[in-house]
């Protein structure tokens, strides 16, 4: 059995050596700590943020809501004021980027392109890129609003009563979001 001088003796040393410790790491840890976060965060091609920087693995999500116009024909035979809506979606899609053509600068900077990619996401989302969607045409009303600010408005009436120009769109949901066909 230990008797309690030793226990007492170990103690001490080992309390001793802790506040030694403690002391000295009171004074260093600071350097070392901004040594090794240094180390970790500029970017080089052996850093360790560098995989990280130039393709991010945090899953990105874009998701897309449209609103199709429900009352379409009164609309357009002027029985309407207001336009009814339904709000589709959403259009999910998955974002990526990846930074390519790195080139390491002499002035300590870097110079990249970043790509951006989107993937559609069938099961995260409601619907599907074949949905029509009714919406407005904008160049037409911006015409439109430009025509009735310059009091041209029979020139207006005759181009919104043309076949061949509407103030309304029936596109696909993924004709909406891309320039896709």
């Amino acid at each position: 059995m230990v008797s309690s001088a030793m226990k007492s003796g170990l103690l001490m040393g080992f309390g001793s050596v802790g506040v030694v410790v403690g002391a000295v790491m009171l004074v260093y840890w600071p350097s070392i700590f901004f040594a090794q976060l240094r180390r970790m965060m500029i970017l080089t091609e052996t850093s360790t943020s560098f995989g990280i920087w130039r393709e991010i693995p945090i899953p990105m999500y874009l998701e897309c809501y449209m609103f199709n116009i429900t009352n379409v024909e009164e609309i357009l035979a002027g029985k309407a004021a207001k336009i009814s809506v339904q709000e589709v979606g959403p259009y999910v899609y998955r974002e990526t980027h990846t930074k390519v053509d790195i080139e390491w600068n002499d002035n300590s900077t870097v110079t990249f392109y970043n790509e951006r990619y989107w993937y559609y996401e069938p099961e995260m989302s409601n619907g599907s890129l074949s949905d029509l969607i009714t919406s407005v045409n904008p160049i037409v009303v911006a015409i439109g609003v430009v025509l009735i600010m310059a009091s041209i408005w029979i020139l207006m009436k005759k181009l919104l009563r043309s076949p061949e120009t509407s103030p309304i769109l029936q596109n696909s949901s993924q004709e909406n979001i891309s320039d896709e066909r």
